[in-house]
């Protein structure tokens, strides 16, 4: 919601261009800030008070100007020019953080395979956490390329009694949340993060960095909108290539 926000119905200036003007100013003074989401067209035509067409043609109009971003099956997000992602305030993957910034990139799949309790590469950790049962764990492996460069590995375990059928899925055109939201038919609504910086030579040498170099690492659990857990993942960055900012209040 904008504060104080009145369109003038008898002006000549469009209700779409009053809209694009409020939205406009928000971006600009900081009450929307980078990454962040706006309501559902639904909610905020009904909130103006106009059709949704309107509402529509306003966005666009910011879209345009590289202001917003709209990501498909997540919603509208407020662009972050400087790639600068709020990894420590929002639940959203590596990739919908790309788009939302407005970049440029391409996946690159390592590894693909479904683990269970035995199996040579299966991994105690993420079978703690995730309670896997029988179905097994689906672990895959891929490269985040942006602007030709080496830009994030992620390694993912979620649970396949929770996301039959995942293991069809082609995360390199999906989205994991997506994927894992549309095979288990619940919505991903939880999460927790940790970040430490690590010196991994293996790690840095997929991302074409020196093996010394600081690595940011992101570990994370996931869950479900039942509670369950979900998906367990750790993310390796180049410390040169990221920065984590969030608000802080007193």
């Amino acid at each position: 919601m904008i504060d104080s926000l009145t369109l003038n119905r008898t002006s000549t200036r469009p209700l779409a261009g009053q809209l694009a003007d409020a939205f406009r100013e928000a971006i600009t003074s900081g009450a929307w800030p980078a990454g962040f989401r706006l309501r559902s067209e639904a909610d905020l035509s009904r909130e103006y008070g106009v059709a949704r067409g309107t509402l529509r043609k306003a966005l666009a109009t910011l879209v345009a100007e590289e202001r917003l971003v709209q990501v498909h099956g997540r919603g509208t997000f407020v662009r972050d020019p400087e790639g600068d992602a709020g990894l420590a305030q929002r639940l959203v993957t590596m990739t919908e953080l790309l788009r939302a910034a407005g970049q440029q990139f391409t996946t690159e799949l390592l590894g693909h395979a479904t683990t269970r309790p035995g199996d040579p590469h299966d991994d105690p950790t993420a079978r703690r956490l995730l309670q896997a049962g029988a179905a097994g764990i689906l672990r895959v492996h891929r490269r985040l390329i942006v602007e030709g460069a080496p830009y994030v590995l992620l390694d993912n375990r979620v649970r396949l009694d929770q996301c039959p059928g995942l293991e069809a899925v082609d995360l390199r055109r999906v989205s994991l949340f997506t994927a894992i939201e549309q095979t288990s038919g619940r919505t991903v609504t939880a999460g927790r993060r940790t970040f430490d910086a690590v010196t991994d030579a293996v790690r840095a040498g997929h991302l074409a960095i020196e093996p010394s170099a600081a690595l940011l690492h992101i570990e994370q659990l996931t869950t479900l909108d039942n509670g369950v857990p979900v998906e367990y993942s750790d993310v390796w960055i180049s410390g040169q290539r990221l920065r984590v900012t969030t608000a802080v209040m007193r």
